[in-house]
């Protein structure tokens, strides 16, 4: 009976977890210190529920170093789009991002999830995407 109730709080408490993936990805640039792309959504009751979620987040590592510790942050949600910036970071601590200089780089191949959350309800989570930027 106790590993019943632990189990029904425990879901209560976590939510059911649902995953979209019908958006795209594009105006992909970069700056001395940040990539910058946009997330497009085709469904308007997905980004609702965005726009509901206490908790958004986009969660990016960078697949040529997997050490690099990268800051994603959302920047703006209108319409049917939402602008999200990552920052490079020479620091592996998690505390907070001393960004680095990306001007130099040719190449940037990032692997990222976006993931909305409700304080008690659902989880969203995008299927992970690519994002690629190459200089050309």
């Amino acid at each position: 009976m106790i590993k019943k109730v632990f189990l029904l709080s425990s879901l209560a408490l976590i939510g059911c977890s649902e995953s979209f993936s019908n958006f795209t990805v594009d105006n992909i640039a970069k700056s001395n210190e940040k990539l910058n792309f946009s997330i497009n959504f085709k469904n308007n009751e997905v980004l609702d529920k965005v726009k509901e979620s206490s908790s958004k987040k986009i969660v990016c590592k960078n697949t040529a170093n997997n050490n690099q510790m990268l800051d994603a942050y959302i920047d703006k949600i209108e319409n049917n789009k939402i602008d999200v910036s990552v920052e490079f970071c020479s620091n592996s601590d998690n505390r907070s991002c001393e960004p680095i200089d990306i001007s130099s780089v040719k190449k940037i191949n990032l692997e990222c999830q976006a993931i909305f959350s409700a304080m008690i309800g659902n989880v969203s989570k995008s299927e992970k995407f690519p994002i690629i930027w190459e200089e050309k």
